[in-house]
């Protein structure tokens, strides 16, 4: 039987069954993985972004009225 490129034969024992259905489940898992933990950096990245726009509006506010009182 031939194969192409990217192409892998298909398991014919049952420990060749077995083999593919853990390293499905293993690559899913990995797979899983890493999206979870980009979706955690995105969402910290924007809580980070929250507190220094608090930050930045307080400093604002403070020239503002330093300025009205002068």
């Amino acid at each position: 039987m031939f194969h192409f490129k990217g192409e892998t034969p298909h398991p014919e024992t049952d420990i060749e069954y077995v083999f593919t259905v853990v390293d499905f489940l293993l690559g899913v898992l990995i797979f899983a993985t890493i999206v979870g933990n980009v979706g955690s950096m995105i969402s910290n990245m924007n809580q980070v972004k929250g507190v220094f726009n608090q930050k930045i509006d307080a400093v604002k506010r403070y020239v503002i009225c330093s300025m009205s009182l002068s």
